[in-house]
C-alpha cells in the first residue's frame, strides 16, 4: 500500500493506494467497514475461515447433533449425546454473549480511538494516553475471554471424541449380534431344510407302509383260502422233501411251483427291493456328506493360508513385500485379490455347510427307514423257515408281519408329528430372528449415521476454536502495542503546536490508523457474527422443542431422513464452491 499525508485543519487526510484502488481517509473519523486497512484486519482475524460459512456450520451441528440424538435413540450412549449437545448448547450461549461484548467493545475502543487521536492535535497527550490505556486493557479483557472460549471448545472437541468412540464400540458391539444372528440364522435354515426333507421322507414312508400294511392284510385273507394253504403246503413239502432226499414228485409240486410261490411272497412283502433301494439313498447320502466335508476342509485351509499370508505383514500397501517366495501362487495377487478370494470361500463354505446339514437330517430319516427294513428282512427270513415247518406258521407269520408294519407305520405317524411340530417351533424362532436381524441391522446404520455426524461437528469444531484462536492472537496484539503510546508519551512535555506536527507525520499516522483499522475489523466482524446467529438460535430453538417418539424405530427413521436432507443441502453448497 502507498500513503499520502495531507494535514489538514484539526485532523490529517490519508490517501491510500493499492494497484488500481485509491481511497482517502480522514483522522477524525472512523474509518470506512468496506475500506482497504479494516479488509486487511479483518483477514489478520478470519485468515481462510469463511465467516458467513462458519456460522452456517454452527447450523448445521445443531442438526447434526440433532440427527445423533435420534440416531442413538434406545442406546445407553443417547445420555452422552444430549450431554453433548447441552454443552454445545452453552458453548453457544457463551460465544453469543462474548460476541456482543466484542462488538460494543470494539465500536467504543474505535470512538475513544478517534477521541483520543483528536485530543493528540489539541495537545493533550496525557489525557489521550487515559483513552488508549482504557482500549488496552479492553483488549486484554478480550483476550481471557477469546482464551476461555478457545478452552471451551477444546473441551467440547474432546467429548466429542469421547462420544464418538461410545458410539463406535456401540457399532462394533451391534454388528457382532447381527452376525451372531444371522449365523443362527443360517443354521436354523439348514435344520429347517434337513426337517422338510424329512417330512416328506416320512409323508413317503407312511404311504409305503400303509401300502404294505394293506397287501399283508389281503395276503393273510389269502392264506386263509383252502388253494393259498395248498400252494404253500407243496412248496413247504417240496422244501422238506428236497432236505430228506425224497424224490420231487412224491411231495406233490415241482420246482417252478415252488419258485413261483418264493417270488409272490417276495413281491408281496417288497422287502428286498425296499431295502435295497434304500441302502442305495443311505450310500449316497454317506458318499455326499464326505465329498462336501472334504471340499469345506479344503475351503478352510486355502482361507487359513489367505490369512496367514494378509496376517503375516506379507502384503503391505497393496503387494506383497518381498518376502514371499515368487514362484508361490498368492505372490501375484494384491491384498484385495487375496479379501475378495477369502470371503468368495467364506460365502460357498456357507452353502456347502448348508447342504450339509439338509443331507443329515435325511441321513438320519435313512438310519430309521434301514432300521424298520432290517427288522423286516429278519422277520422274512423268520417266515421262510417257518414255511418249511407248518403252512400254518406261513399265515401267523404274516399277521405278525402285518402288526409289526402296522406298529412300525404308528411309529412313522408319531415321529411326523413331533417332526411338524419341532418344524414350526423352529420356523418361529428364525422368522423372529429375521426380525432382530432386520433391527440389527437398522441399528448398526442408524450408529453409522450418528459416527458420521459426530466428526462433521468435529471438524466444524476445530474452525471454530480456530476462530477464537486468531481473535484471541489479533486482540493480544491490540493490548501489547506499545509503539504508539511510547511516541505519544515522548511528546506529552512539548508544546501543542509542535505535537501537532509530530501526531502528523507518516509514521505516525500510518500506525494509528492501523490501530484504528484493527478495532473497526473487530466490529465489523462480531456484527456479522451476531447477526448471523439469530437463524443459529432459531434452529437451537426448534431442534429443542421436536417431540420425540416412544417407538425408537420412529425416531432412526427421522434421523435418515434429516441426515438425506442435510447431504443434500451439503451437496448443493459443494457445488456452489
Amino acid at each position: 500500500m502507498q500513503y499520502q499525508i495531507v494535514p489538514k485543519e484539526g485532523t490529517v487526510l490519508v490517501t491510500i493506494t493499492e494497484e488500481k484502488r485509491t481511497e482517502q481517509l480522514d483522522m477524525s473519523q472512523e474509518p470506512p467497514e468496506g475500506c482497504l486497512l479494516v479488509q486487511e484486519g479483518r483477514k489478520a482475524v478470519l485468515g481462510e475461515i469463511n465467516l458467513e460459512k462458519m456460522i452456517g456450520e454452527l447450523q448445521d451441528c445443531v442438526d447434526l447433533l440433532q440427527i445423533t440424538y435420534n440416531a442413538v435413540d434406545g442406546f445407553a450412549v443417547q445420555v452422552q449425546v444430549q450431554e453433548l449437545s447441552n454443552q454445545f448448547i452453552d458453548a453457544m450461549n457463551d460465544s453469543n454473549q462474548t460476541a456482543l461484548d466484542f462488538q460494543l467493545s470494539a465500536h467504543d475502543a474505535l470512538e475513544a480511538c478517534v477521541y483520543a487521536y483528536a485530543l493528540l492535535m489539541e495537545g493533550e497527550a496525557g489525557s489521550a494516553l487515559g483513552l488508549l490505556a482504557g482500549t488496552k486493557d479492553t483488549a486484554g479483557r478480550m483476550v481471557q475471554r477469546a482464551d476461555k472460549l478457545v478452552n471451551t471448545y477444546q473441551k467440547l472437541t474432546d467429548y466429542t471424541n469421547t462420544v464418538l468412540k461410545s458410539i463406535m464400540d456401540e457399532r462394533a458391539s451391534d454388528e457382532k449380534k447381527r452376525e451372531e444372528t444371522l449365523a443362527m440364522i443360517g443354521e436354523l435354515k439348514g435344520s429347517i431344510q434337513a426337517m422338510e426333507e424329512l417330512k416328506d421322507s416320512l409323508a413317503q414312508d407312511i404311504q409305503e407302509m400303509n401300502s404294505e400294511y394293506q397287501q399283508l392284510q389281503q395276503r393273510e385273507i389269502q392264506a386263509e383260502k383252502r388253494a393259498f394253504g395248498m400252494q404253500l403246503a407243496s412248496m413247504v413239502l417240496g422244501a422238506v422233501g428236497g432236505i430228506l432226499g425224497l424224490p420231487a414228485q412224491l411231495l406233490g409240486s415241482s420246482d417252478a411251483e415252488r419258485d413261483a410261490a418264493e417270488r409272490e411272497t417276495q413281491s408281496v412283502t417288497g422287502e428286498t427291493s425296499a431295502q435295497d433301494q434304500a441302502m442305495r439313498s443311505y450310500a449316497q447320502n454317506v458318499g455326499r456328506q464326505t465329498a462336501i466335508q472334504a471340499e469345506c476342509d479344503k475351503l478352510d485351509k486355502r482361507v487359513q493360508r489367505i490369512d496367514q499370508v494378509l496376517d503375516g505383514g506379507l502384503y503391505q500397501g497393496g503387494a506383497h513385500s518381498g518376502e514371499m517366495d515368487p514362484a508361490d501362487p498368492d505372490a501375484k495377487k494384491t491384498d484385495q485379490d487375496l479379501r475378495a478370494e477369502k470371503q468368495s470361500a467364506v460365502e460357498q463354505k456357507g452353502k456347502l455347510n448348508q447342504e450339509l446339514n439338509g443331507l443329515k437330517g435325511e441321513q438320519s430319516a435313512l438310519e430309521k427307514a434301514l432300521k424298520g427294513l432290517g427288522v423286516a428282512v429278519d422277520q422274512v427270513s423268520e417266515k421262510t423257515k417257518a414255511m418249511a415247518q407248518d403252512i400254518q406258521a406261513q399265515a401267523d407269520s404274516l399277521a405278525q408281519r402285518a402288526e409289526a408294519v402296522r406298529k412300525k407305520r404308528d411309529e412313522l405317524k408319531t415321529l411326523e408329528r413331533k417332526n411338524l411340530s419341532n418344524l414350526a417351533r423352529e420356523t418361529a424362532k428364525m422368522e423372529n430372528m429375521v426380525m432382530d436381524a432386520n433391527s440389527l441391522e437398522s441399528a448398526v446404520q442408524c450408529l453409522v449415521i450418528a459416527i458420521g455426524c459426530l466428526r462433521k461437528v468435529l471438524a466444524y469444531l476445530q474452525e471454530i476454536k480456530l476462530f477464537w484462536m486468531n481473535v484471541e492472537t489479533f486482540c493480544g496484539d491490540l493490548a501489547n502495542n506499545e509503539n504508539l503510546t511510547n511516541l505519544i508519551a515522548s511528546q506529552k512535555d512539548y508544546p501543542a503546536e509542535k505535537c501537532a506536527v509530530f501526531f502528523q507525520n507518516r509514521i505516525f499516522v500510518v500506525g494509528y490508523l492501523g490501530l484504528m483499522a484493527k478495532w473497526q475489523a473487530l466490529h465489523v466482524i462480531f456484527s456479522e457474527y451476531q447477526a448471523a446467529l439469530m437463524a443459529v438460535s432459531q434452529r437451537m430453538k426448534t431442534a429443542m422443542e421436536q417431540p420425540l417418539s416412544p417407538d425408537r424405530k420412529v425416531q432412526w427413521k427421522l434421523a435418515g431422513g434429516m441426515a438425506a436432507t442435510l447431504r443434500a443441502k451439503l451437496e448443493k453448497e459443494v457445488e456452489t464452491l
